[in-house]
């Protein structure tokens, strides 16, 4: 983003542009002293940037409360982890920024006086007695309200017109809070509801459909039929996160896109999944698909067990990314669809020989597993840019096959220390990212010297000096450098840009 910022923004006409469309809504999480120290760069961004601060114990709460109005000014997402005893938390809410979007807390009490630009809130109220809301607990600008945990059924004017979204979590089997509920009615679009119910229910739940449920989650009991009047018929999004019985055909509605079926290893017939289907998940399915089983609308294929044969004709035509990820059996050519429109591929099980006709021409992204008996890398299309290797072991024969097109690699390695990366990686490479598989120590010539970014996803991983004296062991050319928490990065090039902490999304830059 910010390469777009110092790059593009010249351009006053691609400025608009991007700002539009690209930069809306983009969060960054920081720390008190990033805020301080940061001041300066923070408060001058002309794109619309979020600003997360999570107050994590007493400490951080005092430390937010005493800070200089100015800093507590740039935060505009605010997240308080622990329940706050009521007075302090009363001291907090006149301490609010004065731009807040997003407050995310545990205290139902909220009031009005929260600054005109709060539009979302997250009330999570799992943890000790809640209290029912009450008319103008929730403030009036509130769009977007989440509550987790609370198990009242909210009375009419509780909530606050402005709202467009609701999002319920519910960690019991009862439907009564949800269903016996007055919610806002806005006449000109009815509100958004989002129902995950958390508990396993057995016996069969019975909705509201009065309202504009378009989320749902559910874990259904094994008794519980699955039938063409269980699911509401303004759903858009369905998980089942526990599932045993038969998914008979034409059962679910034809408004579901987005389909997660978590547990569900029954075979599905033809019609057992909604015609406009666009994405299909499913974590533990290992069925035979027949022909015609697979909406030819889908565009999205995730499943992580799935190990049958696939023969012509079963995957759809329209995908656009295809994740098997415990594939092996073999692959004609012709199997996956070779359409313009499918651009990335994962097959991290399959250790056959990729044959050229294998591979659909248009991918951008491919990930493959690495395996002894391939000497020769499968002939790749100049569509593909981002290679993600599993199981690999350093070969340097291997890795110098890589063609220039593809910029960003991705190693997923097996057990091996630092003398398997005797050869380096080849340098025409722009981004690198190494996995939590990778060893201890890597020889930092092994390291691209044209590399522009760099993820490291391991707190344990050093770089060895290429001589003795050797003050950065970094590429001159590294703008991007992303690590866990606990990652000693050493000396940082000149370069640099940006350094960005994975787990806790704190951002840093350099000017």
């Amino acid at each position: 983003m910010d390469y777009l910022f110092n790059q593009i923004y010249r351009n006053p006409y691609l400025k608009q542009i991007i700002r539009k469309h690209l930069c809306s809504n983009v969060s960054i999480r920081v720390s008190i002293e990033y805020l301080i120290n940061n001041y300066n760069y923070l408060s001058c961004k002309d794109y619309t940037l979020n600003i997360c601060l999570g107050l994590e114990g007493l400490e951080m709460e005092d430390q937010y409360m005493a800070l200089d109005e100015k800093y507590r000014n740039l935060v505009t997402e605010l997240y308080v982890f622990q329940t706050m005893e009521p007075t302090k938390f009363s001291q907090l809410l006149q301490l609010l920024p004065s731009n807040i979007r997003h407050l995310n807390q545990n205290n139902s009490e909220i009031g009005q006086n929260c600054g005109p630009d709060l539009t979302e809130l997250y009330l999570s109220l799992y943890f000790g007695p809640t209290t029912p809301l009450e008319k103008n607990m929730v403030p009036s600008t509130i769009k977007k309200l989440d509550l987790s945990g609370y198990h009242h059924t909210i009375n009419q004017g509780v909530l606050p017109d402005s709202i467009e979204k609701i999002t319920f979590y519910y960690n019991t089997d009862n439907l009564t809070f949800f269903n016996e509920s007055v919610l806002p009615e806005n006449k000109s679009k009815p509100v958004e509801i989002e129902l995950n119910m958390l508990k396993d229910l057995e016996q069969r739940p019975v909705f509201n459909t009065k309202y504009n449920i378009t989320q749902l989650y559910l874990r259904l009991g094994p008794t519980i039929e699955v039938d063409s009047n269980l699911i509401p018929s303004t759903v858009t999004k369905l998980t089942f996160a526990y599932l045993v019985v038969e998914l008979k055909p034409n059962v679910i509605p034809h408004s579901v896109t987005d389909l997660e079926l978590s547990d569900y290893n029954l075979e599905l017939k033809v019609g057992s999944l909604p015609p406009n289907l666009k994405i299909f998940k499913s974590y533990y399915y290992n069925q035979p698909f027949e022909p015609f089983v697979l909406p030819n609308t889908l565009t999205y294929i995730e499943l992580d067990s799935f190990n049958q044969q696939l023969d012509y004709g079963v995957l759809p035509t329209s995908l656009v990314t295809l994740k098997l990820y415990g594939y092996s059996h073999g692959l004609a050519p012709g199997i996956l669809p070779d359409v313009p429109s499918l651009k990335s591929l994962a097959l991290p099980s399959f250790d056959d020989t990729f044959s050229q006709d294998m591979i659909p021409s248009s991918l951008t992204l491919l990930h493959m597993r690495y395996t002894e008996s391939i000497s020769i890398l499968p002939h790749f299309p100049a569509s593909l840019k981002h290679l993600r290797l599993s199981n690999f072991n350093g070969n340097g024969h291997f890795l110098n096959q890589i063609p220039t097109h593809i910029e960003t690699l991705d190693l997923i390695f097996s057990y091996l220390d630092s003398r398997g990366l005797e050869c380096p990686l080849p340098q025409h490479l722009k981004t690198l990212r190494l996995t939590d598989s990778a060893p201890n120590s890597i020889p930092s010539q092994y390291l691209p010297q044209s590399l522009r970014k760099l993820v490291i996803e391991k707190d344990q991983l050093t770089f060895e000096p290429a001589y003795e004296g050797q003050e950065c062991v970094y590429p001159p050319t590294l703008q991007y450098l992303g690590v866990y928490p606990q990652f000693k990065t050493g000396n940082l090039p000149k370069s640099l840009v940006s350094l960005y902490s994975s787990l806790t999304n704190v951002l840093q830059h350099f000017e």
